[in-house]
């Protein structure tokens, strides 16, 4: 079911800065028992189309993932922004970081960074990739060894409403 063309999508209008809150507010005692605190960085609520079920999944694994590999008293930042054509969103860790060697690989099935000690399916952010690239978005990270990770994904604004979805609440009267 995750190859993008039997992903199946229920577009809708949504918020991304509320999507990430929500998935901020699911994670946050976990962060907490941690002491890692964690922030939301977007100047607006940022309305996008998209599958909201989807897309906070994809925050909540990569906001997962961020906890995962901080340090204890770390810090995570996800930050929203408008970049023109799209909407980005990035969750920025103060984590360990990820080998060069890594970054490409880490999308791929069952691939996980050597050495980790922290469990997991390596599942995660193939789901991720197959969601973001669902919606004609890209997913990346950018990381050096010793200095965290930052995910980044990105939602074009360009994306159709369908047709039913638009129409919803119109009232629906007729004129004669």
């Amino acid at each position: 079911k995750m190859e993008p063309h039997e992903i199946e999508m229920n577009l809708k209008e949504a918020s991304l800065a509320g999507l990430a809150s929500h998935s901020l507010d699911i994670l946050g005692s976990l962060a907490q028992r941690r002491g890692i605190s964690l922030e939301l960085d977007s100047s607006e609520e940022f309305s996008v189309v998209c599958d909201p079920d989807q897309i906070e999944r994809v925050i909540t694994n990569l906001l997962g993932n961020a906890i995962k590999f901080a340090p204890d008293d770390g810090r995570i930042v996800v930050h929203v922004d408008d970049i023109g054509s799209a909407f980005r969103l990035c969750v920025e860790d103060n984590g360990p970081g990820i080998p060069a060697t890594h970054l490409e690989k880490i999308f791929a099935k069952f691939e996980q960074v050597p050495g980790q000690r922290r469990g997991g399916t390596g599942l995660g952010l193939t789901i991720c990739k197959r969601f973001v690239e669902a919606h004609k978005g890209r997913i990346w990270v950018e990381s050096e060894v010793g200095k965290g990770a930052r995910f980044y994904f990105t939602i074009p604004k360009d994306i159709p409403l369908p047709a039913e979805a638009a129409g919803a609440g119109a009232g629906g009267e007729k004129s004669a």
